[in-house]
Formats: C-alpha cells, structure tokens, sequence
C-alpha cells in the first residue's frame, strides 16, 4: 500500500514545475473561492475515485505522469476518492498505513501545483449491496431482502440498502456497542490529522451523495425534502454539523465541503441547514435525469436537459450558498463520453463563475477500468494522447480565470473562434480592492487551442507577464474599477500599460493620461513621466499639481493645463508619483502611480562601452 503511494511522491519530487498560483491555502468569502492573497479562485479539474480495492488512487496507476499532464493543459484541482471502509476496516481499528498513503498521493498531486479535496466516497453504502464506501460492519440492514438492481436502481429498489442508509442515520449502535456515526467522525478527524500539514490541500468532502434511505419518495420533487420535519432539516443537517466539527478538531486551516442528498444532482431543491461553519463550502453534482449515468438513455429531442435538467442544480446551489453564505464548488457532472454534453455543463458552471470536476479521469471499480466515462484510456498507462480521450479533453480544457485580483463577472471561451472574452471588478470579494495591487490575475491560455502567439486586448489591467505564454499575468491600474480582456488566437492586440490608459476614477469630465516607464523595463539614461489633462468643453479647471515621492515638483494653471507636460523621475529605483487636478466648481480628482525600479543591467552594459576620456 505505501510502495506504491511513495512511488507516487518520490516521482513528483524530480520532475515537478514550481506550484504557480493560488496561494495556499485556500478559503472562501461568500461563494467565492479565495486564496491566501484575497484573490478569488476558480478551480477546474477531475474526480480520480478508488472505489473498492485498491483503496488508494496511485495504487490504480495515477500518477506523477498525470499530474504533471493534467497541469499542463491547465488543471489545478483534483477530486482524490476512497472508501470510508478503507479508513476504518474494521470496528475501532484504523489504517494508519492506508492514512499515510493519501497523504504522501496529496503532497505529490501539491507539488504541481493541484489543489485536492479529499473525498469520503460511497455508491449504495458498501460492497454487499454492489457498491462501495462502508465497510462491511456497518451495513446494519435488519435482515431485509437484499435485491439486487442494477445501479443506481438499488438506491430505491434494494430494501437491504434502505434500512442500511435508515440506520445509518438515525445512528444506531455498531457491532461494538459504539453508534455509527460516532465511527465515522472519529475516522474524519483521523483523516483530517493527517492531511492538515499541506497547505494545497483544498479541503475535505465528508460524504459523497447522501441517500435518504426509505424517506426518498418526501424528497422527489422539484422542492425537495418537507423543510422543518424532512430528512434534509433532521437528518442530514445534524450529520452535516457533527461530521464538520469532527474534522475541525484536526484541522481548522481548510475548507470543510457537504453534500446536499442525492436528488439534489437531478432537479430537486435542497432544504438543508448548513454546516454552521465559517469556512465551509456546498459541494453538488449536476446530472440531467435523463442522461443520468445507469439510467436508460433517450434522446432529448426538445432540449429539456439544456433548458432545464443541466441549469436546475446550479440555480439551487446558488439559492444555497445565497442563505448560507457557504462557498460552491460542482465536484461532479458528464459521466458521459459525449462531448457536446460535457463541453455544455462545463460552460454553465463557468457562466455562474464555479469551478468544477468532471466525472471522470479514471473511472474504476474494485480494481478494474470501466471502459467508459474516462480521460485516460487506460489507466495502467502514461497519458500519451493516444491513450486519452481527446474529444473529451477539447471539450473540457478551456481558457479561464484560475486567479482573479478581484471578483469575476463574465468570462466566455469559444473554441471555434479561438477566442476568450472576460470582465471582473477590482474589488475583491470581502471588499478590499486590488485597483494599483501588485497581487496579479493569472488566466490560463491552453496551447492547444492558443498556440505560443496570442493577442490580447485589456482595459482597466496591464500584462505583467506571461504574454505568449499558458499563463498570462495581469495587474490591475489604480484608479480603475472594472478591467475587461479579450484573447484571441491571432489579430492585432492592445497591451497599453497603466500609465497610457486614461484613469477611471469619476472626475465630472476630467481623465488625466500617464504615459512612463514599463515595469522591469531597461534603465534609460533618463526617466520621465508624460502626463496630460483631458477634459470636457463644459469643464473648467483651475489647476493641476504634480508631486513625486510626495514632493511638489509642477504647478500647472490656466493655458497650462491644456498642454502634455513631462516630469523628470529621480534615480533608478521605484518612484511614486500623484496628479491632483481642481475644477472651477471645486471638485478635485486625484491619480496616482508607482512605477517600479528599472533594470540597471542593461544601462551599465551601454555605459561600459561608452569610449573612456583621457585628461
């Protein structure tokens, strides 16, 4: 069990790049994802689920191959599966060994720069039921039928699985005497003791798709559970808050995610209560009731999962997060291998701004691939491009925002047109504003759709590198509240830095231009700043003074005002310079620029070839 996990690791130490932004760990304000920095977060990635034996993802052939792959065609997240029974084998007893295995896969996964949410998993409750998840000891069904169906036909037709979920929830005794629920939070601060140490960790999710066992038929419904006295309000909820303090009696750094129940993935709303955690997120699916993986396709001749199966969850997930104010993040939806499908949920969740991961990288059970809904062919093997689904992967791999120095508002990615529009504000989530901050919005530019010679287009921002690049890093002006970029393949482009870009700042008619050095640019013999006043013919300004470094060096009024005038720059190193411009009818507007300490390398090597005079 731990050869294989530390293979895993000691692979990734060789050939790894430097993690790249976020920076760890991760939190929330809202529903937004954020970083370390107040940045929001988008994530976007694959669920790689060990269901059954073997119980760890690396023991099934993920590894420092597929990280690295899934990196570089901009990824940065992974949903990491197992089962609970792994955790837990037998009634007290818990695998350490297997413990240390999910950890040493998270570091590895850390060390490209991919975030993991650790994802306690179950399909119809345990093995003896044709699924996975507890182990054996817990499945206290009461001697009812065990009839099997096929999945997900047991959930409602397998009586063994009903009073098994019943019992679970009502959390009767285990074998030992000690209740189930007990158990199983004991095992989640286990696991979270474990895993706490990595900062890229993104979090945990304490249980995959919860059923309500015998009170499903109250649930089924475009309303969901009965709200006071349903299973979402009393057994669920309770569940919910107990599993999360379990967790946070280990770790109290990294998002902690939920589960609303299963109906929730096909239309139907959630009345569940939230976590009562602070740093908390709602973890859904979103799958059309008929495209649902196990159920009988038919073909949907009206659009009615465009139209409506595909966007429900996500409206309900917003309406959630809106009373809860708990993060969102869509942990599962495709199960298909159609990619018109995927491509589809894919551009809804990033039309809502929420990160994703596709169902599935591998797609497994007890050991054995699936021959279907998977990127990686085969499993046992590197991920070469004849051993991936490509139709699949250009649906999925897509320009986006994976950090924005602000709060997104709309972003779009055309893959025929080889074209990625996106507009966010300034203004972070929690309210603070990145206008003049040299914390960077970084979006991921695929090669496979962008190739190396890209143009880009950007008000509010300038490009602070990256360009040409995968991943292009802006930063946002001062001054300014909104910033709007457009990359396309090919076509001229627009990179003005801040300092040639007019202020925004609300002035009654009156912009001021700063045109001066570019960041990181080579030290000319002298530095200047060009500044001119704009103004409408209604305007009337009185004056203008210039300072740099706080110190008043231009005074400008009447005929002056009208003509560009350019301000020397002292020395080498970062200046700051501010406009403060009066009108006639008293109001002022004030522009500020810090322009950062040049590259002296260049201007030396000029100056050692200047001939020396002789006296």
């Amino acid at each position: 069990m731990l050869a294989a996990s530390a293979a895993f690791a000691i692979a990734g130490t060789t050939s790894g790049p430097a993690p790249a932004s976020p920076a760890p760990p991760l939190s929330h304000a809202g529903r937004w994802i954020t970083d370390a920095a107040g940045r929001t977060v988008i994530l976007h990635g694959f669920n790689v689920v060990a269901k059954g034996a073997p119980h760890l993802p690396s023991q099934l052939g993920f590894d420092a191959d597929d990280a690295a792959f899934l990196s570089s065609e901009g990824f940065n997240t992974i949903r990491l599966g197992f089962d609970y029974g792994a955790i837990e084998p037998q009634p007290g007893i818990y695998d350490r060994a297997f413990l240390t295995g999910v950890a040493n896969d998270v570091a590895a996964l850390s060390r490209y720069g991919i975030f993991t949410l650790a994802d306690v998993h179950q399909d119809i409750y345990t093995q003896r039921y044709g699924g996975n998840g507890m182990p054996d000891w817990m499945a206290i069904d009461n001697g009812a039928p065990n009839t099997p169906f096929p999945y997900p036909g047991n959930y409602p037709g397998d009586p063994a699985v009903q009073r098994a979920f019943d019992n679970f929830w009502a959390n009767v005794a285990a074998p030992d005497g000690r209740l189930l629920q007990d158990h199983y939070e004991a095992g989640l601060g286990l696991l979270a003791a474990a895993l706490a140490p990595d900062d890229r960790l993104l979090g945990y999710d304490i249980f995959n798709e919860p059923w309500p066992g015998s009170q499903y038929p109250t649930c089924a419904s475009p309303a969901g559970c009965p709200p006071a006295a349903g299973f979402d309000a009393t057994a669920l909820t309770p569940f919910t808050r107990a599993a999360v303090r379990a967790v946070r009696s280990a770790d109290r750094r990294h998002l902690v995610f939920y589960e609303p129940n299963l109906l929730f993935d096909f239309g139907a709303n959630t009345t569940e209560g939230g976590s009562n955690d602070t740093n908390s997120g709602f973890s859904f699916h979103d799958y059309c009731l008929g495209a649902a993986p196990g159920l009988p396709a038919f073909p949907d001749l009206v659009g009615a999962c465009q139209k409506t199966g595909e966007p429900l969850p996500i409206q309900n997930a917003e309406a959630h997060s809106a009373q809860t104010g708990d993060a969102l993040l869509m942990t599962e939806f495709g199960a298909t291998d159609d990619p018109a499908v995927a491509g589809r949920v894919a551009d809804a969740a990033d039309q809502h701004g929420i990160g994703w991961h596709f169902w599935a990288y591998i797609n497994e059970y007890d050991g054995t691939q699936i021959p279907s809904q998977n990127i990686l062919l085969n499993m046992r093997q590197p991920p070469t491009p004849d051993n991936l689904n490509q139709p699949l992967l250009n649906a999925l791999v897509r320009a986006y925002p994976q950090v924005t120095a602000g709060t997104p508002g709309a972003y779009s990615f055309d893959a025929a047109k080889r074209r990625f529009d996106y507009t966010y504000s300034t203004k972070g989530p929690d309210g603070r504003s990145f206008a003049g901050s040299s914390e960077p919005t970084e979006i991921f530019v695929p090669g496979r759709f962008f190739g190396k010679r890209y143009a880009v287009t950007v008000s509010g921002a300038e490009v602070a590198g990256g360009l040409g690049s995968q991943l292009l890093a802006l930063r946002d002006c001062p001054g300014h509240t909104t910033v709007h970029v457009t990359i396309t393949a090919g076509g001229p482009g627009s990179t003005p830095s801040c300092g040639e870009q007019p202020s925004a700042t609300p002035s009654s008619g009156v912009t001021v231009a700063l045109s001066g050095p570019r960041p990181g640019a080579a030290c000319p013999p002298r530095r200047s700043v060009r500044v001119r006043i704009k103004h409408r013919r209604t305007v009337r300004l009185r004056s203008a003074t210039a300072y740099v470094n706080g110190k008043r060096v231009r005074s400008l009024h009447g005929r002056g005002l009208s003509h560009p005038i350019v301000i020397p720059l002292p020395g080498v190193a970062t200046v700051r310079v501010r406009i403060d411009v009066r009108t006639a009818s008293g109001r002022r507007l004030r522009v500020r620029r810090t322009y950062l300490a040049c590259d002296r390398t260049v201007l030396e090597r000029r100056l050692a070839r200047r001939p020396k005079s002789s006296f």
